[in-house]
């Protein structure tokens, strides 16, 4: 009986919204660093007609443990209650610097404090809507072979009206959205398969780019995928 009556109060919890994840102001939320160490130097090249945006994810490591209570909420997973550690997701901030874009980012931009933060992933946005599904831009191995430079292109196209930001995907991907897609968002002609093809033989870096403890530079090209 009292197994199921917390059971009960567990779900009632959830669904009224009795647990939430770290906010800012909250002693727990993450503090940047003053003196990173792993810097990843990011370069946006990105065509003027197209808006992508780039969520970095941060994760609560002492999610478990002695800490648990402090750095943990109850939430749900999969549609199931489920004692969930602290995360941020924060967009990644671009500075102008003449006709260059650049990131201030680093793996370790955020102390990691009580709950033991780091970084979880740097993530492109396949669709705006609805909060939108996100895929990984790049992908960290501590693999020091891995080299010191690295890029990845993506293409966009507009996204649902009033959305701040458009879809992107690799142009592979973009070659293959089904035709109903492309008359819905008004696309003049999408690349073909043919064309991804040949843009991956010229140069053209799918997502992830693969990056490691020695990578210090990073450059994000963003092309319009709408050709005409």
């Amino acid at each position: 009986m009292i197994r199921k009556s917390f059971g009960v109060a567990l779900i009632l919890c959830t669904l009224a919204g009795c647990g939430r994840n770290v906010e800012p102001g909250d002693t727990q939320y993450p503090v940047l660093n003053k003196n990173p160490q792993r810097p990843l130097g990011i370069t946006l090249i990105q065509a003027p007609t197209v808006r992508a945006v780039f969520p970095v994810y941060w994760y609560a490591d002492n999610s478990q443990g002695a800490n648990e209570s402090k750095c943990t909420y109850w939430g749900s997973s999969s549609g199931v209650p489920a004692r969930l550690g602290y995360s941020i997701m924060v967009p990644l901030s671009f500075i102008a610097d003449g006709a260059t874009v650049h990131s201030k980012f680093a793996f370790d931009m955020y102390e990691p404090g009580l709950c033991g933060y780091k970084f979880i992933a740097l993530f492109y946005r396949v669709d705006p809507g609805y909060d939108g599904s996100r895929l990984d831009l790049i992908q960290y191995k501590d693999d020091p072979s891995l080299p010191n430079e690295a890029s990845v292109d993506l293409w966009c196209y507009p996204a649902r009206s009033g959305s701040a930001e458009d879809w992107c995907d690799s142009m592979r991907a973009a070659s293959i959205q089904n035709v109903g897609r492309a008359e819905q968002y008004r696309m003049p002609r999408l690349p073909t398969p043919e064309q991804a093809a040949a843009a991956k033989a010229n140069g053209d870096k799918e997502p992830p780019a693969q990056v490691g403890p020695n990578t210090h530079s990073l450059v994000i090209r963003v092309h319009d995928a709408r050709l005409n």
